[in-house]
């Protein structure tokens, strides 16, 4: 790249502004694209591109043998293999100015000095998985979602600029109203750490709800423990809610455990050929992934109940559950279950929708204020034939969350929240 290239490529500055950072599937991303213009400088084509992509990074420690000669003690050594799995699920292009990315011509321009602004706006598809990222010991896996603009300069460092949001995946009010209680009766045989026999307690539970929203419920269980048959007490009952994630990469499939709630609870201690109930309440950690299944990260849930008995083996009763982000009041979202595959990878290069040549959109949130330049004439002009959800975006306390990338807290550019945004098509929260 020569000196004059990285001028030119100095001159512009792009920024993306986005209305909401958090969107359910089917919302409408709105915002606009701000060019900043210090000098005249060339360009071929200004694009902005809404991306969702899955990536996943595992390690894994590799021990080895090291030839020794005969007669000393045999040493090892350890290595770190590495493998990597990026692919999108989501990708939309449209080009605002200038030649399309996969219909080009021959076009150059130059950007005169200024501020620009173009507004735009891409649907979601529904099925859009949701965003995660998570970084357990050396291995991370996240589901990311972007809005990236750039100005193409000729033989040159482009001017880009990338601002991310949140997916959240809402349950359908029906699924969320089901509940899908738990109920179950049994008896357990007690052994202590030699295998002797120390009777028999009975269990019958009830949990209020398998299904479950992470930004509204807590998981309320009643317990009759039956330890007339017993011969140590019954001293409290564990709750236990696990989140088991799997990253996969090539042919590395590691799985970690991570606790997302948990409780001990108590009563008065039911001794030995007594009847008694423990209850309680577990609360759950608001901000645990949802439950999520795509080609390469899974993230499900698993309940176990203990029961803890003093100087014997505990009972362990295991309960799966759904856990979705929030509930979707209209109904109008599919329904999470434990064998989804939200959205299959998309191949290099391959779009949700094909390119699009840009015109303002209908109802656009920020007034359009174009580059004096010379538009492209053969290209068709995109269209905005949204089928809009009947919800609206995610309230305030989604619209908070913080984003982030890698396992690192990603900083939103502050300068969105003093814009005057006009109606656009998601409704005002």
């Amino acid at each position: 790249m020569n000196y004059l290239n990285q001028i030119f490529g100095n001159n512009v500055r792009v920024t993306v502004h986005l209305r909401h950072t958090a969107l359910y599937p089917g919302n409408v991303i709105e915002g606009f694209v701000e060019l900043n213009v210090s000098a005249p400088t060339p360009f071929h084509a200004i694009r902005v591109r809404a991306c969702g992509k899955e990536l996943v990074h595992v390690e894994r420690k590799i021990k080895e043998r090291i030839e020794t000669p005969p007669g000393e003690p045999q040493r090892y050594r350890e290595r770190t293999e590495i493998r990597e799995n990026r692919q999108a699920v989501y990708n939309q292009l449209t080009t605002l100015v200038g030649s399309m990315k996969t219909n080009p011509i021959n076009y150059q321009a130059f950007l005169p000095p200024g501020t620009f602004h173009y507004p735009f706006a891409f649907q979601l598809p529904k099925n859009v998985p949701a965003s995660f990222s998570k970084k357990i010991t050396d291995d991370y896996g996240e589901i990311i979602y972007y809005v990236k603009a750039y100005v193409d300069v000729p033989n040159g460092r482009d001017a880009m600029s990338r601002t991310f949001f949140n997916v959240i995946r809402p349950m359908p009010l029906h699924q969320h109203a089901a509940a899908a209680p738990f109920n179950f009766q049994n008896m357990y045989d007690i052994t202590c750490c030699c295998c002797c026999s120390k009777g028999q307690v009975g269990l019958r539970m009830h949990m209020n709800r398998t299904i479950i929203a992470l930004d509204r419920d807590v998981l309320q269980v009643i317990c009759d423990v039956d330890n007339t048959k017993g011969e140590e007490p019954v001293e409290s009952l564990h709750m236990e809610l696990s989140n088991m994630i799997s990253y996969k990469a090539g042919e590395f499939t590691e799985s970690h455990r991570l606790s997302a709630g948990s409780q001990t609870l108590r009563s008065q201690i039911i001794a030995a050929g007594a009847i008694g109930q423990i209850t309680g309440t577990v609360p759950l950690n608001r901000t645990a992934i949802a439950s999520i299944r795509t080609m390469n990260v899974t993230s499900q849930y698993l309940l176990t109940a203990t029961v803890q008995i003093p100087w014997a083996d505990d009972p362990v009763q295991a309960i799966n559950v759904i856990v979705g982000q929030t509930v979707d009041e209209s109904n109008w979202s599919d329904v999470i279950s434990f064998e989804e595959t939200a959205v299959r990878p998309l191949p290099k290069h391959f779009h949700s929708a094909p390119e699009a040549y840009y015109q303002p959109p209908p109802q656009p949130v920020y007034a359009y204020n174009p580059a004096p330049v010379q538009a492209v004439q053969q290209y068709q002009a995109a269209t905005y034939g949204f089928q809009l959800p009947p919800y609206g975006a995610p309230n305030q306390q989604w619209q908070a969350n913080q984003i982030n990338v890698q396992g690192q807290v990603y900083q939103q550019q502050s300068a969105s929240n003093q814009i005057v945004w006009q109606q656009g098509y998601n409704p005002p929260l």
